[in-house]
């Protein structure tokens, strides 16, 4: 029986207990205390089932901040390993009038040494 049901139940008893004025009072304080004492069961059981959920939920709220923090630390990784790449290829495009430069000029110099020769 899950909680609710012997939340219902309990408060049905309550309420008949309440409206039944033929029992004898002796007889009523002990199941008066009876249910008192099934009422305060049922509240400590929820008090601890909800400290556990309290405690999945921190838990999880926990692991959501973690994962948003990697998913910022990838993000920002990609963002400086794409700013390197730009920045390698830029380099090597520079590079490149000086690589045409350097060829034209050793091709002036061996021309101008096989005219030598």
């Amino acid at each position: 029986m899950d909680w609710d049901e012997t939340m219902d139940r309990l408060t049905e008893e309550l309420q008949e207990l309440f409206k039944n004025d033929q029992i004898n009072l002796r007889k009523r304080e002990k199941l008066i205390m009876s249910l008192e004492r099934r009422n305060r069961n049922l509240r400590q059981s929820i008090d601890r089932a909800d400290q556990l959920r309290h405690r999945k939920l921190k838990d999880n709220i926990h692991l959501i901040r973690r994962m948003r923090s990697e998913i910022k630390k990838a993000h920002l990784e990609r963002q400086r390993n794409r700013k390197r790449e730009l920045q390698t290829e830029s380099e090597s495009h520079s590079l490149v009038p000086i690589a045409i430069g350097v060829i034209i000029v050793l091709c002036l110099v061996a021309f101008r040494m096989r005219r030598t020769i």
